[in-house]
């Protein structure tokens, strides 16, 4: 059988052990998303300028492993969560670490207002805090 060619090869191929290479798993993913349509890299692409600590090797790794090593998979998961991020938090939140006082800020007073959350006046019988959460 002939070897496959064209779009379809990159998908056929195995992934890469990320135990193994994990600097060449990096570059094939940064060689992937250079491969994506510009509208969907965008936002990551502003994320690499604004806030490179929410896009350092270590968080982009974690996408690696979620596709098992699977570059092209990981290049697409990743364009796609900081497009989602952006369509969400919209560009003044958006590249703020996500943290309650970062991004999710403005999230803090109608989660307390809306009661999603109460301490009860009652502790457990080692005297822990407990919490209600209300769906």
């Amino acid at each position: 059988a002939a070897a496959a060619t064209g779009p379809q090869a990159s998908s056929m191929m195995p992934p890469l052990p990320l135990s193994t290479s994990p600097i060449t798993a990096l570059s094939l993913l940064e060689f992937e998303m250079s491969k994506l349509p510009t509208h969907l890299t965008a936002a990551y692409r502003r994320a690499q300028v604004q806030c490179p600590q929410e896009v350092s090797d270590e968080r982009k790794v974690a996408f690696l492993e979620h596709d098992n090593g699977n570059a092209e998979l990981a290049a697409r998961r990743l364009a796609k969560y900081w497009k989602f991020r952006l369509d969400l938090f919209g560009s003044d939140r958006c590249f703020l670490p996500m943290t309650l006082t970062g991004a999710m800020k403005d999230e803090v007073t109608p989660m307390l207002k809306y009661r999603v959350m109460q301490r009860m006046p009652v502790t457990d019988t080692a005297g822990r805090a407990l919490f209600f959460f209300c769906p």
